[in-house]
């Protein structure tokens, strides 16, 4: 109940600094401070990723905290958007964020995820799929549309899991497309 609360807090604050045009780092800075004010534990962390898509660019603007990179889809192959990071928020209280810029291709699709998709064991010990085997995945769906996309990827983790407990974490996936203006 108590990171329930937590979480909530967190969104409320979360939204008023973004309506308030508090910039990524340092709303990344201050949800940190906010974190650590309620939190009662120190083992209490947040992971986030933090997108905006300025109008007509043709880019996003990418801030990551302790959560893996998005999955870019695009005509030539689906690949990690792997940028520059930083630690979660409440693990090295006092860090610094960097939001940085990546081209978005013309039908190119973003792939969000928690962690939970590629966490699962996989064989036996503590055998997981990773960041690799997801990658390899959704890259032999690479020329599925969107929603069939994320109902196969799901359905592929889940079942590379399932002889040996299944996905042990919560799982989110969500697909952005977008048109040119």
């Amino acid at each position: 109940a108590a990171e329930a609360a937590v979480g909530v807090c967190l969104r409320v604050a979360w939204r008023s600094l973004v309506l308030a045009g508090v910039p990524a780092p340092r709303l990344t800075e201050l949800l940190e401070q906010m974190l650590i004010a309620e939190r009662q534990s120190e083992q209490v962390f947040l992971t986030l990723t933090y997108l905006a898509f300025p109008p007509g660019r043709g880019q996003l603007r990418i801030l990551r905290a302790g959560h893996p990179g998005p999955l870019l889809r695009t005509a030539g192959g689906t690949e990690f958007v792997e940028r520059a990071g930083g630690p979660a928020l409440g693990l090295l209280p006092g860090a610094h964020w960097q939001q940085e810029d990546v081209p978005l291709p013309p039908g190119a699709g973003l792939v969000l995820f928690t962690d939970g998709l590629f966490e699962g064991r996989i064989g036996p010990g503590s055998m997981r799929l990773g960041e690799d085997g997801l990658l390899a995945m959704a890259r032999d769906l690479a020329g599925w549309p969107a929603a069939p996309f994320v109902d196969a990827l799901l359905e592929r983790t889940e079942a590379a899991a399932s002889r040996y407990g299944g996905l042990a974490d919560d799982v989110a996936v969500v697909h952005l497309g977008w048109q040119a203006p």
